[in-house]
């Protein structure tokens, strides 16, 4: 008897896991669709930054004088997909701060990578990605998700509460029961007589 319920109780929530992934995958198609500009406007904008970055910070070298924190044989601007690789790292937030401490170095006479302009030219490039990319893009591509998922599963994080009903609020029942102040009836301009 105990078995059989088990087994009927399986069946039950397997059912609700289709349910689940179905939801998910819907969600997925919708978000695609949605998305699909966002993306194209996403890799624009790394092509341009790892394109530019290449050609501003492709000479830099971590060594002993100058040392990195966050540059390293993985994530740098020698070639072209090494720099996208490091600007979807920082896309996402990763150590933004580190690349541009890294590319803002003042320059030595003898070093010939290292040019003047990296401390005045690192701020705007990094700056300016950070702003589009991360703050801009990526929020828009979550909002667009959100959205997605709203419609997929028809509920909203966004739905306002009634205030009569939260506890408490027996006052303000109280006045919107409450009549409300009729204005006396002011004497009307009797019309004149014209002789």
């Amino acid at each position: 008897m105990c078995l059989c319920v088990f087994l009927n109780l399986r069946v039950v929530f397997s059912g609700l896991k289709v349910v689940r992934k179905y939801v998910l995958t819907k969600t997925i198609r919708k978000t695609l669709f949605k998305c699909g500009n966002l993306f194209v406007l996403y890799a624009f904008f790394v092509f341009i930054y790892a394109v530019l970055t290449v050609e501003l910070f492709g000479g830099l070298e971590c060594t002993k004088d100058y040392p990195c924190s966050a540059l390293n044989r993985y994530a740098n601007f020698k070639d072209f997909p090494r720099a996208v690789l490091t600007l979807y790292k920082m896309s996402t937030g990763d150590n933004w701060s580190g690349v541009l401490k890294d590319t803002m170095r003042e320059c030595r006479s003898d070093d010939i990578h290292c040019h003047d302009y990296f401390l005045w030219v690192a701020p705007l490039v990094f700056g300016s990605f950070v702003v589009l990319v991360q703050f801009v893009l990526v929020n828009l591509i979550v909002a667009a998700v959100m959205e997605a998922q709203e419609e997929v599963t028809g509920t909203t994080h966004y739905q306002p509460t009634d205030v009569n009903e939260e506890p408490g609020n027996e006052r303000v029942e109280e006045l919107e029961n409450e009549p409300e102040d009729e204005p006396e009836d002011e004497p009307e301009d009797e019309p004149e007589n014209e002789p």
